[in-house]
């Protein structure tokens, strides 16, 4: 991977040169996402401030990006870019791109934002999908206690829970805690219905 960072800095009308003849490829998919049936769109993934820094992300990702909201929306389908990484500092680029959703978003103490300040950073357009770091599930990373506290600023935080769609970043682990499970669903459960948001 950082291979790439080298080339892009040493080789870079080359790289471009590659992406141009790659770029049928992408045209296709992009096209034969349009007219499928899918409602949702998965385009764009792994986006994180080191790897995909702001300079860079905004230079070669935003305008694929926004070309693929745009042509997605004109379909009549929703988009959503995995945004696994750490965010800070690309939300100010999020909030310019039209995707609709942050999918597999990750939150302290696995990266720098809680799920508050992600939820303020993609703005009041875009749903989160995410929430709960996949590290509070298990015991030998965090003990109850600290679960606890952290699920209680969680649930503190939410708001009227608008825009959100909760789930473990990235993966649940293989020797996940199913009772947290359980305890996150209660807690879910008190916490009670959403209102559907409509803009």
């Amino acid at each position: 991977m950082i291979r790439i960072f080298y080339l892009y800095m040493d080789e870079r009308e080359a790289l471009y040169r590659l992406a141009e003849r790659m770029e049928p490829l992408f045209e296709a998919a992009l096209e034969t996402a349009a007219v499928g049936t899918a409602e949702v769109v998965h385009w764009g993934s792994n986006f994180d401030r080191d790897l995909t820094y702001p300079p860079f992300f905004d230079a070669e990702f935003r305008p694929w990006l926004e070309r693929a909201c745009r042509r997605l929306h004109t379909a009549g389908k929703m988009v959503t870019c995995h945004t696994d990484g750490e965010n800070d500092g690309l939300f100010p680029l999020y909030r310019k791109i039209d995707f609709d959703m942050a999918e597999s978003v990750c939150t302290a103490p696995m990266v720098k934002n809680t799920l508050r300040e992600i939820r303020e950073g993609m703005g009041p357009d875009k749903t989160v999908w995410g929430g709960i770091p996949s590290v509070a599930l298990l015991p030998d990373s965090m003990g109850d206690g600290v679960f606890e506290e952290l699920m209680d600023g969680v649930f503190s935080e939410l708001g009227g829970g608008g825009r959100l769609i909760f789930g473990v970043s990235d993966n649940v682990p293989p020797d996940a805690d199913l009772g947290r499970i359980e305890r996150i669903k209660e807690r879910v459960e008190r916490f009670g219905p959403v209102e559907a948001v409509t803009s």
